[in-house]
């Protein structure tokens, strides 16, 4: 079994997960992704906590969507033109490398710049139509932003560090290090904290998970395993049985058969 499977497979089992933000979105609103032709079938029907984070970005910007376009209605009807900021209110967004506001990273910058800068023309034709007919305009999020996309308000991950085409991020509540690509694909997902463990110490998590990180980034699988175990994010009996999995390996590996 590979060291991040056995990580997985003895993880501490997180209580209520189905409480935090995004699995809350994704659970009261994943229909929403059948609207999204383009997206992953398998981020509609997952378990997986990491395919759950990124189907809550998508959910997320198609809410933002709808809610923009229905409070621009409503100022339209009152004409209230000089109260535009109310309509981007509680509403998460991500900052591109020009350091525009992008509300709906599932739509082109264009798009995004009409519904961030100029709100009024969406009851405006054509793009009152992006109200109910708007499928050929979505784009892939993850494609075009990157790991950028998981560092802005519409994720509840913490960046740690860069490197490269990889980023290294933390979910606090989850206890994963996601390594993540420029194409915003999951590279690999590092599970701390695992069912033998009696306390759990997440004081000062941040510097603790970057010698762990460094070990990943040298492509040393040792220092690596090492690392968890030294700055208590594995238990002494998980150590001790990755060891025992991977002695067991290599003998199988150079068996005469």
């Amino acid at each position: 079994m590979k060291l991040y499977k056995m990580l997985e497979s003895k993880k501490k089992r997180i209580k209520k997960i189905w409480k935090l933000k995004e699995f809350e979105i994704y659970y009261n609103h994943k229909e929403l992704l059948y609207k999204y032709p383009q997206c992953d079938k398998s981020l509609i029907e997952t378990n997986d906590d990491f395919k759950i984070i990124q189907a809550s970005i998508l959910i997320q910007s198609l809410l933002n969507k709808q809610i923009i376009e229905e409070r621009v209605r409503k100022i339209a009807k009152v004409e209230a033109v000089d109260d535009l900021n109310s309509i981007y209110e509680g509403l998460p967004y991500l900052l591109n490398n020009e350091e525009n506001k992008i509300y709906i990273p599932s739509f082109p910058l264009a798009l995004n710049l009409i519904y961030a800068d100029e709100p009024m023309k969406l009851n405006e034709h054509p793009y009152d139509e992006l109200r109910k007919d708007f499928t050929a305009s979505l784009i892939d999020p993850f494609d075009e932003y990157g790991f950028k996309l998981y560092d802005s308000l519409f994720s509840r991950l913490v960046k740690i560090s860069e490197c490269g085409e990889v980023a290294f991020f933390y979910h606090i509540d989850i206890s994963n290090i996601y390594v993540i690509n420029d194409q915003g694909r999951l590279d690999a997902k590092i599970c701390l904290f695992d069912k033998y463990m009696h306390h759990i110490n997440k004081n000062g998590i941040i510097e603790r998970l970057k010698p762990v990180i460094d070990a990943y980034n040298s492509n040393d699988k040792k220092a690596l395993v090492d690392s968890l175990l030294t700055n208590d994010l594995i238990s002494a009996r998980m150590h001790h049985y990755i060891y025992k999995k991977e002695r067991k390996f290599e003998r199988r590996q150079f068996k005469i058969r």
